[in-house]
């Protein structure tokens, strides 16, 4: 019998949402929801929403931000176990693994040289979220590497791997999750009106 992907997988795509500020994780509400992703079943926030509105100073940090992490909305969802096709099922795992893990480094390389947020209290934002990015190219990279080496016939083995993906997008969904709680009104409100940030969601 195929074990069924876990809604955290049904597309790592919604993990960029997060870094908008826009709810998409199913664990955690977040601040701010002018997107919505496919994976998402959680509410906004019971909080009032924001209002304030953002200077043009954090518009633009929120453009360059968004645009560092335009890699990681590319991404696809992950490949259905098929027994039917065991060897193209694991092609395409480790082409999955190999793609999420290069996106990550990337985007958080190019998170890295944005800058801080010019908005008091958030002056780590950059550095969080690189950081967590990082983490996941790692995780996937160590997954890319153990698809490779397992036999696309057994069975259990490729739904450990499934598991093994679902964690390590559900880890990054929280530590964004996390980061949004704290974001500033007025950065809320720069990451939702950016055209840059928009496009992640779609």
């Amino acid at each position: 019998m195929r074990r069924p992907i876990p809604a955290a997988m049904c597309t790592v795509a919604a993990v960029a949402v997060l870094l908008t500020g826009c709810s998409a994780a199913t664990t955690a509400p977040v601040p701010s929801a002018t997107a919505t992703a496919p994976a998402s079943t959680a509410p906004a926030s019971t909080a009032p929403a924001a209002t304030q509105a953002p200077t043009a100073a954090a518009t633009a940090w929120a453009a360059k931000y968004c645009s560092a992490a335009a890699p990681v909305a590319k991404l696809t969802a992950l490949p259905k176990p098929d027994s039917s096709t065991p060897a193209a099922t694991k092609a395409s795992i480790v082409a999955f693994a190999t793609a999420g893990a290069a996106a990550f480094a990337q985007a958080a390389s190019a998170i890295a040289t944005v800058g801080p947020p010019p908005v008091a209290g958030n002056e780590q934002l950059t550095q969080q979220a690189a950081a967590a990015l990082n983490t996941s190219a790692t995780q996937f990279a160590a997954l890319a590497t153990k698809a490779n080496a397992t036999d696309p016939a057994d069975a259990a083995a490729m739904g450990v791997l499934v598991t093994g993906f679902s964690d390590a997008i559900g880890s990054l969904r929280n530590s964004f999750a996390t980061l949004n709680r704290g974001l500033a009104p007025e950065l809320t409100a720069a990451l939702a009106t950016a055209p840059e940030c928009s496009a992640l969601g779609r």
